[in-house]
């Protein structure tokens, strides 16, 4: 006998169309067997060979090249399709089934055939062991445990980041707990097609060893058209055992047709599941309430703020696939490039030069350039074929067909072209592990979504000669907000910080989902409303307890004044959460049967640790919130009120008052002061004729910036923003350490502190240093603000501000491009009723235009003024200044150096060139060797003209340096 491997090819057992969708069952996937072959005596003209796969392909017969022989029944007959003789046939040889004696079985007795059918094998690469990989064999383990119990149906989440097989997992589900109508819900069609056949094969759980080669394959339907009537959709469940469809395709989809469909599957398979919370996707998953809903995930969490509605069952982390090798390191090549016009080709270049390097150590590398739009994919086309034609760039968007996309994906299969542009492509789901180069010409906005993607070129591959992932990317690029600035950052390790954005979201919802489950089942409140989607702002009172237990006991009798009540209590975390509803009648009328319905929410939570209570409620007076603390915690709990409750603004830097009430010593009498006025509540409290109740500040923390609101009468301390509730319970215990640090509170002192605006009646005495936009502006997403130049728009950063005075001492704010200006006069005196004006002077006419208005320049300074910031430290807007009094304003002439020039003095700038003969050039060999960094921001808007770094001790120096020529030479350094 002969030993041989070759190539068994893929079988379909059957194939049905129903109206414009299909089924197809596999009776045998693409098989490499190694075999023995001999000649058949007793079937002449047939090679009969002899495989270790189960009956009926334990024996196969292929017939000889263009000889007539007799059918053999019920044994599986193979072809050649050119003239082969027995020594030749390989792996590579191109073989065609004539006969396969396989029985077509019905859905159900397919599932029924599955059962013992899987085996939980572990890999093990040092002994070269197949199996699945030790998170996916994790995964299954917890699915099962929560499959055997007949009353719970919460939806199962499962976690596996990009590449450490989540679809495997899938498969392994379907088999091993022998599903039997399995409706998969996916975001893409690419990722419907590679699901799709995935399941008519089983993927690759043959190859390991966990199911045998010969099993019944899973009869898998492909729905690309919406469902148009009752009978489609029962036809499509009596053919098939797995249903692949995405969400927008069921919505378009009859509602007959689609209950019909959710009503006769068994299971609900989501994969992408950070978009269940969408309306679409969360509506199919309402109809699965009873039955099993597994959620599959490499990011549970979204930027919204919605949560996913399931129970996390298991969870591996980035971390851990990292240091088990699934993920591939990457690393960021950045490229600084202001200019937006240059910064696609500094991008395009660094990708190319990357992409060679790669090969050139005989990797297997391809690079996707990834854009937002079709018209900038199309203009990038051409750069990258400028750059590197011999690497074929081509474009893959949704504007083309399926069998265009797929043509142009073919040839970066087979390596004819090795850079591929996308529009929203090749994202989820994508597997191609030699992707290992992204050039991010557009960056996503979201967390979630930009580890998703990443997650594509991390992949690991043991059949392909790869090595690590680089990603190039503009970091001078100014959409980049948030989460993502620290992804971004010069020099920032991916690898470490991927790492601990992912975990630190993954874990913040791994708690919510502990803290939500010891509430569920303790009180009605969550059957009435999704606690999930509890969003407390940040606000809350505090009281101190001395209680061993709370006593939830007494709820019965608080007698709340409230139509209907709902509770749910967590003893395990200690959180008590009270709905309210009351029935008041309407303000604009009088009428027997109608009323407005408001409802009201009250949580607590005790910190036994702490030995403290923390209540929010939209209304403490409607749950008289101090006597519930008493009821549950015992009578020695006391509120936090007083002037403790100021303490929460310790360390608050730059501190300015937005509002602040204050009332009379001794008297009834209150007063609240708002706007620029606030400097009079200060003025009285520091002069001890009044004393401070309440403030809110706006000011910056461990280097952000937060606003603090508190009362003290009320014992409140607030912030505006809101979260969940761990958010809301992690807040307060902040909130509560900085009110007890052992620091002494003076109301005096503290208030001494603040910024206090003065009204003023001329332009300040200082000159002017710079101005900036107004805060609103600021906080804005730039790309989204343009400044109108009368009819030109220019985007906001583009655009430049400066201040200067004239010789009469007049303020002027310009506002200007390299080619456009507007100039405004800033005049300030009490002959205005709001005690300034802006006065077009010359150039454009300017108006700032958002998403949503335009606005003329001196319209949007009345509510959003730009700041005047002077030497002294000081800053002003329109007719209000704030003395800030950062420096000392006397300067000591004895610190005045004497400069022996050699250039000519008459020629400042050096420029981009670098002109030698220039006061700035040898003001710049003058410092070289005392700075570390020196950036020299020469040009239009510049801060300085040189900006100069040096690290002494613990501190980093920073330094601007001016040149300025006038009558005589000024060097100032700041």
């Amino acid at each position: 006998m002969t030993r041989i491997t070759l190539k068994l090819p893929q079988y379909e057992l059957a194939r049905k169309k129903i109206a414009s969708n299909y089924m197809q069952q596999i009776g045998l996937p693409e098989t490499i067997i190694n075999a023995f072959v001999e000649l058949d005596t007793e079937n002449k003209n047939y090679w009969k060979i002899l495989t270790d796969l189960d009956t009926p392909f334990d024996v196969i017969y292929i017939k000889q090249w263009n000889k007539r022989a007799e059918i053999i029944n019920d044994v599986p007959i193979l072809k050649l399709s050119v003239d082969t003789n027995l020594e030749s046939i390989n792996e590579y040889t191109k073989l065609s089934w004539i006969q396969v004696p396989l029985t077509l079985l019905s859905p159900t007795e397919i599932t029924a055939s599955w059962n013992n059918q899987f085996q939980y094998k572990q890999d093990n690469p040092t002994s070269g062991l197949k199996g699945l990989r030790p998170p996916q064999i994790g995964a299954l383990h917890a699915i099962a445990s929560k499959f055997t119990s007949k009353k719970d149906f919460t939806p199962l989440t499962v976690i596996l980041p990009t590449g450490t097989g989540k679809t495997e997992t899938m498969l392994a589900t379907v088999v091993s707990q022998q599903c039997s109508k399995v409706l998969i819900l996916v975001p893409s069609d690419s990722l419907r097609q590679q699901i799709f056949k995935k399941f008519t094969t089983f993927g690759c759980l043959a190859d390991l060893g966990v199911i045998p080669k010969i099993i019944n394959y899973p009869a898998v339907f492909l729905v690309k058209h919406g469902l148009k009537t009752e009978e489609e959709a029962i036809e499509i469940i009596e053919s098939s055992n797995v249903i692949i469809a995405t969400a927008s395709i069921l919505n378009h989809s009859s509602q007959a047709a689609k209950l019909k469909l959710f009503e006769l599957c068994t299971h609900l398979f989501i994969d992408e599941a950070h978009h269940v919370a969408a309306s679409t996707w969360n509506n199919i998953r309402e109809n699965f309430k009873d039955k099993r809903v597994i959620q599959f995930t490499a990011t549970p969490f979204r930027n919204d703020g919605k949560d996913l509605g399931g129970k996390i069952v298991f969870n591996y982390s980035l971390g851990e696939a990292q240091e088990d090798g699934y993920f591939k390191k990457i690393s960021l090549k950045p490229i600084k490039e202001y200019d937006l016009k240059e910064s696609d080709i500094a991008i395009a270049n660094k990708a190319v030069e990357q992409l060679r390097s790669d090969i050139s150590q005989n990797y297997d590398h391809l690079v996707m350039a990834r854009v937002n739009e079709k018209p900038k994919a199309e203009k990038l086309l051409a750069i990258y074929q400028s750059i590197a034609p011999e690497f074929n760039p081509i474009v893959v968007h949704s504007g083309l067909t399926s069998s265009q996309n797929n043509q142009k994906l073919e040839e970066l299969k087979t390596r004819h072209s090795r850079i591929v542009i996308c529009v929203d492509m090749l994202g989820e789901g994508y597997d191609l592990p030699n992707l290992k180069i992204a050039a991010l010409h557009d960056q996503h906005k979201s967390l979630a979504i930009t580890l998703q993607f990443i997650g594509r070129f991390t992949r690991s591959s043991s059949n392909t000669p790869i090595g690590n992932a680089s990603a190039i990317a503009n970091i001078a690029d100014v959409d980049i907000q948030g989460g993502l600035q620290k992804l971004y950052a010069q020099d920032a390790n991916w690898d470490l910080i991927l790492k601990r954005l992912s975990e630190e979201r993954i874990n913040n919802e791994i708690k919510l989902q502990d803290v939500i489950d010891s509430l569920r089942g303790n009180g009605g409140l969550d059957k009435q409303i999704s606690l999930w989607n509890l969003r407390p702002s940040c606000s809350a009172m505090l009281f101190k307890t001395e209680c061993q237990k709370w006593d939830i006991s007494s709820l019965e009798n608080l007698n709340l004044r409230f139509a209907q009540t709902w509770h749910v209590i967590s003893n395990e975390n200690k959180i008590l959460i009270i709905l309210g509803v009351r029935n008041t009648p309407v303000n604009w009328g009088k009428f027997e049967d109608i009323d407005d319905t408001n409802h009201y929410i009250f949580i607590l939570n005790w910190d036994e640790e702490r030995e403290a209570v923390f209540v929010y409620s939209n209304d403490h007076d409607a749950f008289k919130t101090e006597d519930i603390a008493k009821v549950i915690c015992g009578e020695n709990t006391i509120q936090i009120t007083g002037e403790t409750i100021f303490k929460v603004l310790d360390n608050v830097q730059l501190p300015l008052v937005k509002n602040l009430g204050s009332s009379q010593v001794g008297a009834i009498s209150f007063t609240q002061f708002f706007g620029p006025n606030v400097t009079d509540g200060l003025s009285q409290i520091e002069k001890s004729s009044s004393e401070l109740n309440n403030i809110a500040v706006l000011g910056y923390e461990n280097g952000d910036r937060v606003v603090w609101g508190c009362s003290q009468k009320k014992g409140k301390i607030w912030s505006p923003k809101a979260g969940n509730l761990v958010d809301w319970q992690e807040w307060s215990q902040n909130v509560w350490d900085k009110i007890h640090s052992e620091d002494e509170i003076d109301v005096n002192n503290l208030v001494k502190d603040f910024l206090k605006p003065i009204r003023i009646d001329k332009a300040y005495k200082y000159s002017p240093l710079f101005a900036e936009w107004g805060e609103t502006l600021q906080n804005a997403f730039e790309d989204k603000v343009n400044i109108l130049f009368d009819q030109t728009e220019i985007p906001l950063f583009l655009a430049d501000l400066d201040v200067f005075k004239d010789e009469s001492k007049q303020l002027y704010i310009k506002i200007y491009t390299e080619d456009l200006f507007g100039l405004y006069r800033l005049n300030i005196s009490d002959q205005f009723p709001s005690g300034y004006m802006y006065e077009h002077i010359e150039g454009s006419l300017i108006s700032i235009k958002t998403h949503s208005s335009t606005i003329p320049f001196e319209e949007k300074m009345v509510k959003d003024p730009v700041r005047i910031h002077y030497v002294d430290g000081s800053m002003s807007y329109n007719c209000y200044l704030i003395q800030i009094n950062l420096i000392d304003n006397t300067f000591d002439v004895d610190g005045l150096n004497q400069i022996n020039w050699t250039v000519d003095i008459t020629k400042e700038s050096m420029g981009k060139a670098r002109t030698r003969n220039t006061v700035q050039f040898q003001t710049l060999s003058m410092i070289q060797d005392q700075f570390e960094i020196i950036i020299n921001d020469d040009g239009s808007g510049e801060i300085a003209d040189l900006v100069a770094l040096r690290q002494e001790n613990n501190e980093i120096i920073l330094s601007y340096i001016i040149v300025n020529i006038q009558v005589h030479l000024k060097l100032v350094e700041d």
